[in-house]
Formats: structure tokens, sequence, C-alpha cells
């Protein structure tokens, strides 16, 4: 924290279900511990469900106010299993989670964890990528 207080960086940690900061309660209790402006959130909903928690608006208001960067991907589950699906078709309430989010300088982008039946990358990501575009436009 030291070297990005001199050089004027910010630091994020992303909360990620197979470490010590999954959900959005953990990564604000890791923040309250450090008590620093140099480390902020990087806000992972997807991430989140897969620790077992409300990713919005649960997870998101433990930490909306730290958040610079939002990756965007879809889960659900699946006959008891936690599958990624392609955005707008999990259970993650995107319409809520980009409502809140709205005008806040954060950077989004996709991550592309879900797989299209085909296997075809470019398919999947094409198809998370509409489901966005959908999500946003029914705002």
């Amino acid at each position: 924290m030291d070297i990005a207080s001199s050089e004027g960086i910010t630091l994020v940690i992303e909360n990620e279900y197979s470490c010590l900061v999954g959900t959005g309660r953990e990564t604000r209790a890791f923040l309250d511990r450090l008590r620093t402006k140099w480390v902020q959130t990087l806000w992972d909903p997807g991430n989140a469900f897969f620790a077992r928690e409300t990713p919005y608006p649960k997870g998101y208001e433990a930490v909306k106010d730290t958040i610079m960067h939002v990756h965007i991907k879809d889960a659900a589950v699946d006959n008891g299993h936690f599958v990624w699906r392609p955005v707008g078709k999990g259970m993650i309430d995107y319409r809520g989670q980009f409502k809140a989010m709205k005008g806040k300088p954060y950077v989004i982008s996709l991550e592309t964890h879900y797989r299209a039946p085909s296997g075809n990358l470019e398919e999947s990501t094409r198809e998370s990528f509409q489901g966005i575009l959908s999500v946003i436009k029914g705002l």
C-alpha cells in the first residue's frame, strides 16, 4: 500500500469465490481492515453468486462505494451444480445491477466463462454480449 500511495496508484481486489474474499461482504470486511483509499474493489457478481451470495442487491450494497471495475458474467444452479450462463439467462439480477450502476464511473468488462453448447468461443462471447445489450435496453 505504501508503494501504491507514493506512486498515486489505486489497486483493486477482485472478489473471487475460490479465495479468501469471495463475496461483497467479505470484500467489505477486507477493505475495512486495510483502511486505505489505495485499495478498492473489482466487483464480480458471478463470483459472488458462486460464493453463495446474492450479488445484487446484497453483495453490491456492501461494496458499491469502493468499486472501480466490474466483471460481467452470469450463472445459475443446474441440478445442484453452479454453472455459467450467457448474461441475462442466469440467476443474477443484472437488470437491477445495471440500473444501480447507471451513471457510475466503473470500467465494465465481459468475462467469457460461459460456453455455448457448440463449444465455440466466439459464439459464446457474442451470446453473452447480446445478453448485456438486451438487459441494458430494458432499463
